[in-house]
């Protein structure tokens, strides 16, 4: 088994199955979605919330996230629509590298992080991060595929 978050080829014979999130559709690959996962929002408990006034905030991104981007969130507590504007800190490849760098404070610029539910759902029951809100973006599909 080889963990990577760079593309992997199926067609070449070196690999059997890959897990992809939110793959393109590929003739040549077949699978199953296993996971469908809502993104969430979540920051230190003491970074300060974005607002109307001002709906900028640091965060630490993906690799290819574009600057500028609003991110359009319900709120986790109000249940309102609010529209943020991430201004990026520090860029990561992976998910959970993101969230550890949320958990760490993204050092001297402490971030809040769009990704998976189920990456942070024990650290915000555990009080580590707050959820901010819900992405009304559609949920990440987390496949399994091979080569047809």
């Amino acid at each position: 088994m080889t963990t990577s978050d760079s593309f992997v080829d199926l067609r070449d014979g070196n690999v059997d199955i890959v897990i992809r999130a939110n793959p393109r559709p590929d003739d040549d690959l077949v699978g199953r979605c296993f996971l469908r996962n809502s993104l969430v929002l979540v920051a230190p408990p003491d970074l300060q919330r974005p607002n109307d006034e001002d709906p900028a905030f640091p965060a630490v991104m993906r690799t290819g996230m574009v600057d500028g981007d609003t991110w359009t969130i319900v709120d986790a507590q109000d249940g309102c629509t609010y529209r943020y504007n991430p201004r990026a800190v520090l860029r990561l490849s992976s998910p959970l590298s993101i969230r550890d760098a949320v958990l760490a404070g993204a050092g001297a610029g402490a971030g809040a992080a769009m990704v998976p539910l189920a990456i942070v759902e024990d650290d915000v029951v555990a009080g580590r991060l707050e959820q901010w809100g819900a992405s009304t973006r559609p949920p990440v599909k987390v496949w399994v595929l091979h080569a047809s």
